[in-house]
Parts: structure tokens; C-alpha cells; sequence
């Protein structure tokens, strides 16, 4: 099967991202040891701070002008992004030393592509960004993805 790229609709841009990025950059300043360490996490959270209420409006003009569309199975792919985007968005901005302020204004492209690693490693399910993936269903559960990244 060839590579996808999916694009989802607007949920997962800077309106996730602005939250994210402004609790890590304050959370993280407890991991910080240096006051300027500290302070430089918290500068972090400012431009998201001043960008959330434009965000907001933005979405709501998108809703209200985009027409209605159907819900997907939830075992689909399309429905896997969700945690999928969730997790890549989290994950930049505390994961690997992050420190906040990572937004993401445009969706990251996501690319379903099973290939196999080398050293006998579970093979990934494609790719968000640079980073490689694994992503399963479990019913009455949903998806459990696991970007692979540090």
C-alpha cells in the first residue's frame, strides 16, 4: 500500500497547542534547578498567552463557515490522529527536556507507512513530522499511540 498523508480538520491547531505549550512552560519550571532556567521556561508560555484569544476567534470563524461533517468509525485512521496529534503536541513541549512554548499553527503531516527497524524492533505505523509512530486500537479502549522520538 502506498504512503497517505491525511490532513484532519482544525481541532488539533494552535488552540491545543497554545494550552499546551503555556502548562508546560509552567510545569516544567519546577524540573528547572537555575532561576533562570525557571524564567526562561515561563517566557515560554507568553506568546502562546497572547495568541490564545485571536486562536479562539479563528476557530470559531472556521466552525461556523465549514460545512458539517460526519463522525468516523472509531477504529479508523482518521480517528487514531487524534491521540496521535495530541501526544506529538504534548510531547514537544514536555518531553525530551522541553520546556513549553511549542506551537504548532499549522497541522503536522501525518503519513501511514508500516515499515520494519533494523535490530528486531516492532515495526512503526507510519510517521507525524520527523518522528515514527506506533498506533493500535483495543476496542472499548481506542487507540494507544506511541511516537518514537528523544
Amino acid at each position: 500500500m502506498a504512503p497517505r498523508a491525511t490532513k484532519a480538520p482544525g481541532c488539533h491547531g494552535p488552540i491545543y497547542s497554545d494550552l499546551v505549550a503555556r502548562a508546560a512552560a509552567v510545569a516544567m519550571t519546577g524540573h528547572e534547578t537555575g532561576r533562570v532556567d525557571q524564567l526562561s521556561c515561563l517566557a515560554r508560555g507568553a506568546a502562546p498567552a497572547v495568541r490564545f484569544r485571536d486562536d479562539v476567534a479563528a476557530l470559531r470563524a472556521q466552525a461556523d463557515a465549514a460545512p458539517a461533517f460526519a463522525a468516523v468509525p472509531p477504529d479508523s485512521r482518521a480517528a487514531a490522529e487524534i491521540p496521535l496529534r495530541t501526544a506529538y503536541i504534548d510531547g514537544f513541549n514536555a518531553g525530551c527536556g522541553g520546556c513549553g512554548g511549542q506551537v504548532f499553527t499549522e497541522l503536522t503531516p501525518i503519513v501511514w507507512q508500516t515499515r520494519t527497524l533494523p535490530g528486531g524492533e516492532p515495526p512503526v505505523d507510519g510517521t507525524i513530522g520527523a518522528a515514527s509512530f506506533r498506533a493500535s486500537y483495543e476496542p472499548g479502549s481506542g487507540w494507544l499511540v506511541t511516537i518514537l522520538a528523544c
